[in-house]
């Protein structure tokens, strides 16, 4: 992973100026005025980081968000896209709960705690006893932020927990790891 340090706010896919020369980077040759940036540098904070992936060929990850306040429910789909997730969208959690329930279900869920229908927690619990799905690792998103809380949300079959607002920084690692325990459940 190459990561560009900059100060000067959001970069976008496009030419950068190198100055002159001829210079060649996967497949792309430089130009004179500039050098295209592959499609998948995204701004992080004031830092440009890959998309996260495995490599050429490597299958992009399905997650659901489930969350009730459109607006939290925008940040979210906007940096999950900009991560290289597949993003689907429940508005509360009986439409989340329908979407697990699908043969093709995203094999990730983001679930806000506090939502009409049935809320973070219950989904988590019932995820739990079901036996013949494949796992979905869930992260609970919640402004609840007191250890009893995370005890709880950890109890109710939560693999993750982070607290709003949230760092975006910390949710994608989070979504990483998880990631990562799916991928090692696959070879299994």
């Amino acid at each position: 992973v190459v990561v560009i340090n900059t100060n000067y706010g959001i970069a976008q896919p496009g030419f950068y100026g190198l100055g002159g020369g001829s210079h060649h980077s996967e497949g792309n040759r430089a130009r004179h005025l500039g050098f295209p940036l592959q499609l998948g540098w995204r701004a992080v904070g004031h830092d440009l980081a890959a998309v996260d992936d495995d490599g050429p060929g490597a299958s992009r990850v399905r997650v659901l968000i489930a969350e009730d306040d459109p607006i939290s429910r925008r940040v979210l789909q906007s940096a999950l896209l900009k991560w290289g997730y597949e993003v689907e969208i429940a508005c509360d959690g009986n439409e989340a709960w329908d979407t697990l329930q699908r043969d093709d279900a995203p094999r990730m869920a983001v679930l806000d705690w506090m939502m009409p229908g049935k809320d973070g927690l219950q989904i988590c619990q019932e995820l739990r006893t079901r036996e013949e799905n494949p796992y979905v690792y869930t992260i609970l998103l919640t402004a609840k932020a007191q250890r009893d809380d995370l005890l709880d949300g950890l109890n109710a079959g939560a693999d993750d927990y982070v607290i709003k607002p949230f760092d975006p920084q910390e949710l994608r690692l989070r979504l990483r790891a998880g990631k990562r325990v799916l991928d090692l459940q696959a070879q299994l």
